[in-house]
């Protein structure tokens, strides 16, 4: 509670959304806010995301800043270079937007990082709200259209993961087949 004011935390034990990500050369992560409500844990709240860094040797001409925007999404307010044993906390609400543009590094190189998400059990059933992304600002008419689509499409997604015994494994295997 000392470095955040949140108090009653607990983590997830799934992983939900969490764990580790790997971007290459030529990745990035659209701007987005994280999904607030946990699919399965109906009664749980997200509040805070904790990403680590585990990059050795990283520079900043490999990219890949983490970018934290405005709540109008106009333009990032701070960019945090992914250096290895950096460490990031930030609250998970409905405007935290935040993105990864285009990695740059060398090819077999990555971005690495571990991500964690804490909760708080709000005792009563929450709403589904779904990771919202958003296109930035000069983004073509194309990428806004595919962001509206996946938008539609993750909400879908987190809807069958609460309702049905649709999950993250299931959707895995049957995009493995195809």
């Amino acid at each position: 509670g000392a470095l955040t004011g949140e108090t009653n935390l607990h983590a997830d034990p799934s992983l939900e959304g969490a764990g580790l990500s790997d971007v290459g050369p030529d990745g990035y992560v659209n701007v987005h806010a994280d999904f607030l409500s946990h699919s399965r844990e109906r009664t749980w709240t997200r509040r805070l995301n904790l990403i680590l860094f585990l990059n050795e040797g990283w520079s900043e001409g490999d990219g890949g800043a983490l970018e934290l925007w405005d709540a109008e999404v106009r333009s990032p307010v701070r960019r945090i270079a992914p250096v290895f044993n950096r460490c990031v906390v930030f609250a998970t609400t409905a405007s935290a937007f935040h993105g990864v543009p285009h990695v740059r590094c060398a090819a077999g190189r990555s971005r690495k990082s571990l991500a964690l998400y804490y909760y708080s059990d709000d005792g009563a059933p929450r709403p589904i709200r779904s990771t919202h992304y958003v296109p930035r600002p000069g983004d073509p008419l194309a990428t806004r259209l595919a962001i509206r689509i996946d938008r539609g499409l993750l909400h879908a997604y987190t809807w069958l993961k609460r309702h049905t015994p649709f999950g993250d494994r299931l959707a895995s295997r049957l995009l493995k087949k195809l």
